[in-house]
């Protein structure tokens, strides 16, 4: 059993996961339309749940959300649609764009384009700017495949633990986890370490008395050592 095995199995008995936690998820659930999902992952980019889940209404009210749609609409006013989910230039532009893409090479089948390895589909979606390796991992987790999506919690929280190397970028964080996640479901692990990240392991005064694993903490280890 790997150690991120053990981190899954202790958060899942402290924290309780809501679905609208995660609004790329709770998407995917509803709609089983993994455009729809990584429409959503775009717009959640550095905003809040709540944030994306009003932009996405919005940008529903506008159009469909599908390939066909989406790439006739005007970026400026899909721009408009997802203001409250800030950043709304270049999520307008990442969205028009992959929605062009797969019309353009999928004839709208998106499905089509999630074939082959996680790396092909990386190279593939991945060529719109604004879509990085997190966005696609993201969908393609929900859909199942064995792979971890790293976000700014999961990489904090990664490497106060130790699990991860403390310097490297998305892929050094991912490999490392992967590594040690042998009998877990990738995405509750993901789910976990999010919830987990934002309200114990926090970037910013980090709750660490209340931490059920400071005891396996390189981070609480180092605050105690100053502490002495």
């Amino acid at each position: 059993m790997g150690r991120l095995d053990d981190v899954v199995r202790i958060l899942e008995r402290e924290l309780r996961l809501v679905d609208e936690e995660f609004v790329a998820r709770v998407v995917y659930m509803r709609t089983r339309d993994p455009f729809k999902a990584l429409v959503a992952t775009i717009i959640s980019q550095n905003t809040t749940e709540a944030s994306t889940a009003k932009a996405l209404r919005r940008l529903s009210e506008l159009c469909e959300v599908s390939p066909e749609a989406l790439a006739r609409v005007p970026v400026e006013a899909i721009a408009e649609a997802i203001r409250p989910a800030g950043l709304q230039e270049a999520k307008a532009r990442a969205i028009r764009g992959v929605a062009e893409l797969v019309m353009r090479e999928y004839g709208g089948d998106f499905s089509r384009a999630l074939e082959g390895t996680v790396e092909e589909v990386r190279e593939r979606l991945m060529r719109v700017s604004g879509i990085g390796y997190k966005t696609v991992d993201v969908v393609l987790m929900n859909l199942g495949r064995p792979v971890l999506a790293v976000d700014t919690h999961i990489a904090r929280v990664a490497r106060r633990l130790g699990l991860a190397p403390a310097s490297g970028g998305y892929l050094a964080v991912q490999r490392a986890l992967q590594a040690e996640l042998e009998r877990e479901d990738p995405l509750k692990a993901h789910l976990l370490l999010i919830k987990f990240g934002r309200t114990i392991c926090r970037a910013r005064r980090p709750r660490c008395g209340e931490c059920p694993l400071r005891g396996e903490c390189k981070y609480y280890a180092s605050q105690l050592a100053k502490a002495d």
